[in-house]
């Protein structure tokens, strides 16, 4: 311990830690214990799935990408509705304001769609 400009300066060194450096760590990180971990894009309606796809891995989730999976329910909703329940069905989507899901091109998207 020694007292420099007001201050003490305390000097530890290895083996005031009982730690001897010659010898090296004998434990490793375990490996990954849960696994990857993978994200279903799922819509459905009162009777069953209407849409679903799994993204490719490390595939990001932007903006562009939720309005391409809107895109996408649209058109499986107009082939799985007949042309009256297209006329008479209102479609509600309720999601959260995540970044991807209140992006420009997604609101501009969904503005077209009204």
């Amino acid at each position: 311990m020694a007292k420099k400009n007001g201050y003490i300066a305390i000097t530890l060194s290895v083996e005031n830690r009982g730690v001897k450096p010659v010898h090296a760590s004998t434990s490793s990180p375990k490996p990954n214990i849960h696994g990857s971990k993978l994200l279903l894009c799922i819509w459905w309606d009162q009777m069953d799935v209407v849409y679903y796809q799994l993204p490719k891995p490390k595939e990001t989730f932007t903006g562009d990408y939720y309005r391409l999976k809107l895109m996408r329910l649209s058109r499986a909703l107009k082939e799985k509705l007949s042309l009256h329940e297209q006329r008479h069905t209102k479609v509600i989507l309720q999601h959260d304001n995540a970044r991807p899901h209140v992006a420009k091109p997604v609101k501009t998207y969904l503005e077209m769609l009204k």
